[in-house]
């Protein structure tokens, strides 16, 4: 969906479009994250820990445990 982005003081300001705010239920004055990517910008709302959680790939596995790891320099353990 294309908007255009606009003066807003001596800001630059996008419009959202209603279908974007009810499908992320979007509401004024919600902070956002702005992320820099390799081919442009995205914006980010906040995420609870549980929709976080539920990104998280069924088959993930968490790294070992630190007593595990093998030294490969000169580390005092």
């Amino acid at each position: 969906m294309k908007t255009k982005i606009r003066k807003w003081g001596n800001s630059l300001a996008i419009r959202v479009p209603n279908d974007y705010v009810k499908t992320y239920n979007l509401s004024n004055g919600l902070e956002v994250d702005i992320l820099a990517k390799e081919d442009g910008i995205m914006i980010q709302t906040e995420m609870s820990l549980e929709e976080m959680l539920a990104t998280v790939d069924d088959g993930y596995i968490p790294p070992s445990p630190w007593e595990d790891i093998i030294p490969v320099g000169r580390e005092l353990w």
